[in-house]
């Protein structure tokens, strides 16, 4: 009797510990260790489909940081052979929660090293965006964006102040030739161009280069006016372009004074500030910065003399 006992309960327990595990199994769980060998044999969308099962199905491998890490590297591989945004977005997300599993952060390093890899793509397509001058510059804009969103996801710390500066002057270059291609229909891009140089003035107060190319377009613009008027106008549009020419060179006055300030003998600046005090008609200063370009640079004095305004 006791030895019947004793068969029934050993296979009481041998059935419920053999229930218990198929209840458990799931293949999902294997697709894992299969995704990286498919990765490790350069079959790189099936180790994507297949990390995707593993991790959606299974999860054990749900809550696994190895497994988000390497499903990151999976798309950012695919996203490179590519060039295709549905897998870089793919990406940082991945890696996003590969961090927030790496509660010891042993792949911090590895993980910041991705999200750089991320936002140094989106700042490439930025770049690739302003130089195709047929765009409105728009995407340019969103990627530059999208780079600095990324990058402070991996040094929180980072000062974007220099890589604003490069992006925003060569923003507003690329406007202004917009502009210039067709300035009737394309005004908006002059003023696209005057907000990215004064962008660029309040990161750096002491950017000559952007005080001066903002002075220049005021300057031109008030050249431009001049050179439409009619010879035949009658005194109403001449007293308008008058005072337009006369406003655009009062914008650009105190621009030129600053970069003399930053460098006294810069000749472009000498020569542009009496060139605008010529368009309001105060001969005293415009002589005055003439002769002024005369001792700094005769040079270019002799060459700019003869085209004077």
């Amino acid at each position: 009797m006791k030895k019947e006992i004793y068969i029934f309960l050993f296979v009481l327990v041998s059935f419920t510990s053999w229930s218990s595990y198929a209840q458990t199994y799931n293949k999902y769980c294997a697709y894992a260790d299969y995704a990286n060998t498919a990765y490790e044999r350069n079959q790189v969308e099936s180790a994507i489909a297949l990390m995707d099962s593993a991790i959606k199905k299974c999860p054990v491998q749900a809550d696994n940081v190895v497994n988000w890490f390497n499903y990151a590297l999976f798309n950012k591989q695919m996203s490179k052979k590519n060039n295709s945004l549905q897998y870089r977005e793919k990406t940082f997300y991945s890696i996003l929660k590969a961090r927030e599993l790496d509660t010891d952060n042993e792949f911090e390093s590895n993980i910041n090293k991705v999200i750089k890899s991320i936002a140094i793509a989106y700042k490439n397509d930025a770049i690739k965006g302003l130089a195709d001058t047929s765009s409105n510059f728009s995407g340019a804009i969103n990627n530059y964006q999208k780079y600095k969103e990324i990058l402070i996801e991996s040094n929180p710390n980072y000062v974007f102040t220099q890589d604003d500066i490069r992006f925003y002057n060569v923003l507003a270059e690329r406007n202004l030739i917009k502009y210039k291609n067709n300035e009737n229909l394309y005004k908006n891009y002059l003023d696209s161009t005057i907000l990215c140089y004064k962008r660029v003035i309040g990161l750096d107060s002491s950017k000559v280069d952007a005080y001066l190319d903002l002075a220049i377009v005021y300057f031109n613009e008030a050249i431009v006016l001049v050179n439409k008027l009619e010879v035949d106008a009658d005194i109403e549009e001449l007293m308008k372009v008058d005072e337009k020419k006369a406003e655009l060179a009062l914008l650009s006055i105190p621009l030129l004074k600053r970069v003399l300030e930053l460098e006294p003998n810069n000749s472009k600046a000498i020569y542009s500030l009496s060139a605008c005090y010529k368009l309001i008609s105060n001969e005293e200063e415009h002589l005055k910065y003439l002769e002024l370009l005369k001792e700094v640079d005769i040079d270019y004095y002799n060459d700019v003399f003869t085209i004077e305004p």
